[in-house]
């Protein structure tokens, strides 16, 4: 009865819990990201921007190898970082410059301004989106159930 009552508890309150990889270019924004979605998200203060130096080598919470077949058909999204200088581009231009405008794959690109924290909530949700509609997702938790 025990076991009943504890794996009824275990799945009411099971939060799910995603891998996700953020790449982007020297000076990009990634650690500001990352920051302020600590801020977001958690309990916990993120860094001022005014005070985030430039990363040196990675900034890893975590980190587990994955080759590129491991990454096929995993959502993506693309964030437009830095939407508030006059020269950024624009999501349009920047999925026409990746290749992703007509693309099959899950693939969402969405401008963001991380020094101020504009689109990086809308960013997340709308990854978890992405990663529950996608077919990826359900072939990966059938492989972890057995």
């Amino acid at each position: 009865m025990f076991s009943l009552f504890y794996g009824l508890f275990e799945y009411l309150l099971r939060r799910e819990e995603y891998h996700v990889l953020i790449l982007g270019l020297d000076k990009a924004g990634k650690t500001n990201v990352l920051e302020r979605l600590k801020t977001q998200f958690t309990q916990f203060i993120g860094l001022d921007p005014g005070k985030i130096l430039p990363t040196v080598g990675l900034n890893v919470g975590r980190i587990e190898v994955m080759l590129s077949n491991d990454l096929q058909g995993a959502p993506i999204l693309v964030l437009g970082n830095k939407q508030d200088l006059p020269q950024a581009a624009g999501p349009q231009e920047i999925a026409e410059k990746l290749g992703v405008s007509d693309s099959n794959r899950l693939v969402k690109v969405l401008p963001a301004c991380a020094y101020t924290g504009q689109g990086l909530k809308e960013g997340l949700e709308q990854l978890v989106e992405l990663i529950k509609m996608s077919p990826r997702t359900s072939r990966l938790r059938l492989k972890t159930a057995h």
